[in-house]
């Protein structure tokens, strides 16, 4: 329902982690959502993704760099440094 290329940035926050291994295909960034991410993005848009569980951030990373022509991660201050 969203437009190709409209979206000057897509957020996630703190997705549910699916923490079973037989539950992680329920995870919200799969290739498939990140191909739906790359297709609204803008020309320079960028996907902000934050999680509190470390793993998940990890096979994430990998999974943005190997299915995706997104670049980062972009290290984000911490507030007050």
């Amino acid at each position: 329902f969203i437009p190709s290329g409209c979206a000057a940035a897509v957020h996630v926050y703190f997705p549910d982690p699916w923490w079973k291994a037989r539950h992680k295909k329920r995870r919200v960034l799969n290739e498939a959502m990140l191909a739906d991410t790359v297709r609204v993005l803008q020309p320079g848009g960028k996907l902000h993704f934050w999680t509190d569980v470390q793993e998940y951030y990890e096979t994430t990373i990998e999974l943005i760099q190997r299915v995706t022509p997104l670049v980062g991660p972009t290290p984000v201050p911490e507030p007050g440094a």
